[in-house]
């Protein structure tokens, strides 16, 4: 993606810090750091970001090698800096515990993924945006050819299931991203302990950008967003956005109602007409109908419970167990 070459002038530039969530990357993690270093000292040089900007890989309790190499990495360069969570918490958590970790270092914050199949040279065009005045703006992929066609029909899916049930959404946009750290602000100040970041960065503001880019071909290791989480991270992004599935369980509650009502109606009526029709197929049938609606509902409401029961405990969902901050004592986290 061709980005300009001339500087901002008549402003400073603004510190960026580059949240990058890593489990299991220790394939493509090496590269990848070298390639953000690369981009950031170019910000820098442009005048779009502040020589002061830095990298921070959030090594999400994987189990290879990554945080040694993260380790390693810091100890090289000044512009890294890393830390642990104590466990395995999953990608949205270890977003909330990077930019939680980076929001009071930094004006601008860039979300990507660390096989960086979203391109990182859209980063300038992001920052451009951020310099006049977006406070978000999105990564927004112009092609999914990289994807395998089951991935990209349930993400069609998706994208469309959520638009109509109320969800923010834009489509074909992950979590590549920039923020302000005013704009951050607004996000976690709501408190929530499963922030959906696609949605919550659609809400804090007006001033909200698109950037649009390819998404390539992962260089190495495995993607690590099967279908299951996939799945999960859909029903997340609708129990913490839309009442759309409760009210739709209240109208076929009510549609199944008057269908017995109507059913009534005609037992009745072959009582009365002495046309009784013998057998029980019918009658099984509309008991495991009902059954299944019943279940259903419960089952639905029980799913926004569980979310609610989240929020009310307050329990932490994820623990930094190691820092490694340039300028600050490394080690054990307090």
């Amino acid at each position: 993606m061709a980005a300009t070459s001339e500087k901002i002038e008549g402003s400073e530039a603004k510190k960026l810090c580059i949240v990058v969530p890593c489990f299991d990357e220790s394939e493509v993690i090496r590269v990848s750091a070298r390639h953000l270093q690369r981009i950031l000292e170019c910000c820098v040089d442009r005048g779009l970001a502040a020589r002061e900007s830095f990298i921070l890989l959030v090594d999400d309790g994987s189990a290879d090698k990554t945080w040694d190499i993260i380790k390693e990495l810091h100890a090289a360069s000044s512009c890294i800096d890393g830390i642990r969570l104590a466990r395995n918490s999953g990608h949205q958590d270890a977003l909330y515990a990077g930019l939680s970790e980076a929001i009071g270092r930094a004006d601008f914050l860039v979300t990507i993924d660390a096989d960086l199949q979203d391109d990182p040279e859209a980063i300038f065009e992001m920052l451009e945006k951020a310099n006049s005045g977006a406070e978000v703006v999105l990564g927004v992929r112009s092609s999914r050819a990289s994807d395998s066609l089951p991935k990209r029909l349930f993400a069609g899916a998706f994208y469309r299931g959520a638009r109509a049930l109320g969800v923010p959404t834009v489509p074909h946009h992950a979590d590549f991203r920039l923020v302000t750290s005013v704009a951050l602000a607004r996000m976690l100040a709501t408190n929530e302990r499963r922030i959906y970041w696609r949605a919550a960065a659609l809400t804090v503001s007006d001033q909200v950008e698109t950037v649009s880019y390819a998404r390539r071909e992962r260089s190495a290791g495995v993607s690590k967003y099967p279908a299951y989480k996939m799945l999960k991270l859909a029903i997340e992004a609708v129990l913490s956005w839309s009442s759309v599935p409760l009210r739709a369980m209240s109208l076929l509650g009510l549609a199944v109602a008057f269908a017995s009502f109507l059913a009534i109606i005609y037992v009745v009526l072959s009582l009365l007409l002495d046309r009784i029709v013998e057998g029980w197929v019918s009658v099984t049938a509309s008991l495991y109908f009902l059954a299944g609606v019943i279940l259903l509902g419960i089952g639905t409401l029980g799913e926004y419970v569980h979310q609610i029961l989240i929020q009310v405990k307050g329990r932490q969902t994820f623990f930094v167990s190691e820092r490694l901050i340039h300028g600050t004592r490394d080690g054990l986290a307090p």
